[in-house]
This record gives C-alpha cells, sequence and structure tokens, in this order.
C-alpha cells in the first residue's frame, strides 16, 4: 500500500486520470517537482554536513548532477512525446528541442561545454586562471540558451496556445540566468564564500531545469487533449 501511494503522483504525472482539468494536472504536476528538487537539495546539504565537504555532493559527477542530468534527459523524452502529438513546423520544434535537452543532459554528464571553453581558451592562448577565461564559459552557456529562444520564438505563435507555457520557460530561464550569473561572480562576491556560492549556483540550476520540466509536461496534456478530441 505504501509503496502504491509513493508511485501514484509518477503515474498521474505520466498519463492523468481522463476527468482532471489542466489546473490540477498542472498544481499536481508543480507539486511532484519542486518535491523532488526540495528533496535533493536537502540531502545534498545532508550528505555535505556529514562528508564536511560542503559543497561536493554539488560537484562534478555527485548525487546533485546526477539528479540533473535525469530531469535533463526525462525533459528530452517529453518533448520528444510532445513531436508525435504535433505535425510540421511544430513537430519539428518538439523535436529540435527533444535534441536539445539530450545535449544538455550530456553536456551536464560529460562538461561538454567546459570541455569547449578549455580549447577556446588553448587555441586563443588565455591563461585558464584568467577572468575573461571563466566569461567564456558563461558565454557558452548563454548561446545555448539563445538558441532554445531562437527555436521557441520561430514557433511562438503554438507556444502562446499552450496555457502556462510561457509563464514555466519564462522562470525556468530566470532561474538559469540566475545560476549564470553567480558561476560569474564566484569567487568575486568577498561576502559570499565560493562553497556557498557554488551550491546556490547548482540548486538554482535544479530549480530552472524543474520549471522547465513542468513547461514540458503540462504542454504534452494540452497536446494530448488536443489530439483526442
Amino acid at each position: 500500500m505504501t509503496v502504491q501511494r509513493l508511485v501514484q503522483p509518477f503515474q498521474h504525472l505520466h498519463h492523468a486520470p481522463d476527468n482532471w482539468s489542466l489546473e490540477r494536472y498542472g498544481r499536481h504536476a508543480w507539486r511532484v517537482a519542486l518535491v523532488i528538487w526540495v528533496a535533493m537539495v536537502v540531502g545534498c546539504l545532508v550528505l555535505a554536513l556529514v562528508r564536511g565537504d560542503p559543497d561536493k555532493a554539488f560537484g562534478e559527477f555527485q548525487p546533485f548532477t546526477d539528479y540533473t542530468v535525469a530531469t535533463l534527459a526525462i525533459c528530452s523524452f517529453v518533448c520528444g512525446q510532445c513531436s508525435r502529438l504535433t505535425v510540421g513546423g511544430v513537430r519539428r520544434l518538439w523535436l529540435l528541442m527533444a535534441l536539445g535537452f539530450a545535449f544538455l543532459a550530456a553536456d551536464d554528464l560529460f562538461k561538454i561545454h567546459e570541455n569547449i571553453d578549455h580549447l577556446i581558451n588553448t587555441a586563443l592562448g588565455i591563461d585558464p586562471e584568467h577572468s575573461i577565461a571563466d566569461h567564456c564559459d558563461d558565454a557558452i552557456i548563454l548561446v545555448y540558451a539563445l538558441i532554445g529562444l531562437a527555436l521557441v520564438y520561430r514557433q511562438r505563435r503554438h507556444v502562446l496556445q499552450l496555457r502556462g507555457f510561457a509563464r514555466g520557460i519564462g522562470w525556468g530561464l530566470g532561474y538559469f540566468a540566475l545560476m549564470v550569473v553567480l558561476d560569474a561572480l564566484a569567487g568575486h562576491l568577498p561576502r559570499i564564500p565560493k562553497g556557498v556560492a557554488k551550491i546556490a549556483e547548482e540548486c538554482f540550476k535544479g530549480l530552472a531545469i524543474s520549471l522547465l520540466f513542468w513547461a514540458f509536461v503540462v504542454a504534452r496534456f494540452q497536446l494530448r487533449r488536443t489530439a483526442a478530441t
């Protein structure tokens, strides 16, 4: 019985009961996404305190990264589902977003943009310890976001027909921007230890991804209902 109660929210998230409204599904999806995010943040903070290393659990190949990689991969899967519910240019948008989020999951797991940053710095002869090198890394992340925004803008008519989608994407990108700012300022804020800034950066990244996930599953709910009519 306990296991069934734990699994049920995820079952409803994947396929909501027929009598659920969009508002009810949206609230349910956000509760699930938020609870998981909070659980991961608290769990990693406790793990960090136990280890005596505040930001280690939020580093590369650590539990919080596993969470963000998994959530990005799920976003890719949901976008792929949305592509099968649409046609024409809208379908291409969802397919490209599915590919994009699959790439972002791989990037988060294998540090692709960090490696690109290293290659650019090496090619230009920039000292990796120089502040310009850090800004180059931030610029690559911003390029990712701009590409995504350009794709969505081309199909803005479709996007604006999906209730809540623009809001979810907007809030997600807002926290994403905050993450980039914290990354750029890490080590340059005398009153905030670098480890604390790193933890805050990762937490905002997780929240941004959770909001994007929410926007995608709510869009999928609407596209399924439209396809069924």
